[in-house]
């Protein structure tokens, strides 16, 4: 009688710790997404480009820009003064 006692202990415990550990693969899986979404704003939707760079350097910006966002427009503006 004893021994059945214990099984059932053993069973409690490891279908608790079951439920327990799906509940917290579930709330770490929603602070990634979370979190996934929050860098997404945080990339720049904007690349200023001084005059004076090479083009090489100008390639280089438009390329790691290009990585993050697919669809964009190139628009060149001469700005006049101190920002």
């Amino acid at each position: 009688m004893g021994n059945i006692i214990v099984v059932l202990v053993i069973t409690a415990i490891f279908v608790f710790g079951y439920y327990v550990m799906r509940a917290v693969d579930r709330f770490l899986l929603e602070n990634e997404r979370r979190m996934t979404k929050e860098m997404e704003k945080r990339k720049p939707l904007v690349v200023r480009l001084s005059g004076n760079m090479s083009l090489e350097e100008i390639d280089k910006e438009i390329d790691k820009f290009r990585k993050d966002h697919i669809n964009f427009e190139i628009i060149l503006i001469e700005k006049s003064g101190m920002m």
